[in-house]
């Protein structure tokens, strides 16, 4: 069986199991499948992540948030409040998810969140946009759709995973589907390039 907190490879093989992914985190008794949202590998492979729920750590004394990110190695690189700070959100700060993170080599985190939410920086952050825990939105998500052409261009399609080139180009999916009047239907487990371009199809991905 393949669960939703499984990371899995399109060649057809389970990469962890979520149970592998979350084990040195020290929930007790023992560690349920809390699913797979956010996911990054960084350099030496360290694994980081968030989950869908939320849990307590009995070694690291707190509670874990499923906006929070994760490593393997069990410890937590960012609370949802550390990636969100730099926004100036009015107290008191919730937890409002993690749903995608590109972790970039300088150190700056990149990310979305699950709940629109406003800033006190001014304006409002949608569950779409992609942001960075320096205080800035990168590309909104209009911006990340642009060479797409959706019948409805003001809305808000979610972020649910990115992937930052260094060239510059960005890979994600979208947590809503939308027939796009070029591409075709576009469903929400598709990668997409903010080129205007399917990357892979869901059906590719888990073809193997």
């Amino acid at each position: 069986r393949v669960s939703p907190g499984d990371l899995i490879s399109s060649t057809g093989r389970i990469v962890k199991r979520n149970a592998e992914l979350t084990q040195r985190l020290g929930i007790m008794p023992a560690v349920p499948d809390l699913g797979l949202d956010a996911v990054d590998v960084l350099p030496g492979g360290e694994i980081v992540f968030s989950t869908e729920q939320d849990d307590f750590s009995e070694t690291l004394g707190q509670r874990l948030q499923h906006g929070d990110l994760l490593s393997e190695r069990g410890r937590v690189v960012k609370s949802n409040q550390e990636l969100t700070r730099a926004f100036v959100i009015l107290p008191p700060v919730p937890d409002v998810g993690l749903d995608a993170v590109h972790l970039r080599d300088d150190g700056e985190v990149y990310f979305s969140i699950e709940s629109s939410i406003f800033s006190g920086t001014g304006g409002q952050l949608n569950r779409g946009d992609l942001l960075s825990d320096q205080g800035r939105i990168v590309k909104s998500n209009q911006q990340l759709l642009a060479q797409f052409h959706p019948a409805k261009r003001d809305l808000d399609y979610g972020l649910d995973a990115v992937h930052v080139w260094p060239s510059g180009e960005i890979w994600f999916s979208v947590a809503e589907g939308f027939q796009d009047s070029r591409a075709g239907q576009v469903m929400p487990g598709d990668l997409l390039s903010d080129q205007g371009y399917v990357v892979f199809h869901n059906l590719e991905l888990t073809g193997a």
